[in-house]
């Protein structure tokens, strides 16, 4: 196991480069979690939330923030948006009581863990009372980093794991884009006309099941996990896969005078490819 090292701050452009890692608050005053990530890059960011009603990697426990008896229902939330192991952020004093409310609530110790934060140079790690592992410490307030920022160690090589919640208004662009493509695809299918050109969405024939999936989509902030949008790395909303319809066989020529039979129409080709795509991309206990 290697440490790494993690920077917060309630001004993103404090931070310093250098890190392994940046917390960033995507709730709260402080919103420093999308100029973070436009800086250093989505594989270093971790998501913090100062209250209990926001999913995110991170819940900042503190005064003010959140508090301990929230710990639960948060972590069922963050659970279902998909991040695999929510973790509480609070201070020495306040992890007994995190502690016994993920523990009463029956959260399983693999499924949960805990940043600790002390703040004078001091690490804390191992494992809570109950048994939930510790994956970090901020051991470094103001007074040690000397600047506008705090500093963490991390010692679990896997933290954080799960996807981050994406911004809501990327979120709320990309839905409305998805909608209008299926719309187009609605209107194309009642008329009888083939797929040509269908972005995305080989092999969908029942545009009201598609209309369905694209709602439901709208109930999942981290819209994954769906038949028709699934993950899948490198797909391009915006590029178009050119679905080829065979023209039907040729009629056979009639004797002179009266025109012979047509052929019969070939059929549309089924062309149903798996084509997915995923809408994966949503501080300290003394705030510096």
């Amino acid at each position: 196991m290697t440490t790494r090292v993690m920077y917060d701050s309630t001004t993103a452009d404090d931070c310093p480069p250098g890190a392994d890692l940046y917390a960033g608050y995507i709730s709260g005053t402080w919103l420093t979690y999308d100029r973070l990530l436009q800086l250093y890059g989505s594989s270093k960011m971790v998501s913090v939330s100062v209250t209990a009603a926001q999913a995110a990697e991170v819940l900042d426990i503190e005064s003010g923030d959140a508090t301990p008896d929230q710990a639960p229902s948060w972590w069922q939330r963050s659970r279902q948006a998909d991040v695999e192991r929510p973790c509480c952020y609070c201070n020495q004093s306040t992890e007994p009581a995190v502690d016994e409310a993920l523990h009463a609530a029956g959260v399983p110790t693999t499924q949960a863990c805990f940043w600790i934060a002390t703040l004078d140079g001091t690490i804390v790690q191992g494992v809570t009372p109950h048994g939930y592992p510790i994956v970090a410490c901020q051991n470094q307030g103001q007074a040690q980093t000397g600047g506008h920022y705090d500093s963490s160690v991390v010692f679990d090589d896997s933290w954080p794991t799960g996807d981050v919640p994406m911004d809501q208004s990327q979120l709320a662009a990309w839905m409305a884009d998805i909608e209008a493509r299926v719309a187009g695809m609605a209107k194309t299918l009642s008329s009888g006309q083939p797929l040509q050109g269908a972005t995305m969405y080989y092999g969908v024939t029942d545009p009201a099941g598609a209309a369905a999936q694209v709602a439901g989509m709208k109930q999942d902030p981290q819209a994954t996990g769906n038949t028709m949008f699934s993950t899948i790395s490198g797909v391009d909303k915006n590029a178009t896969y050119p679905l080829p319809v065979p023209a039907g066989p040729v009629g056979p020529v009639g004797p002179p005078g009266p025109q012979g039979p047509p052929g019969t129409p070939g059929a549309v080709a089924d062309h149903h490819h798996d084509l997915t795509v995923t809408a994966a991309g949503s501080t300290s206990g003394r705030k510096p």
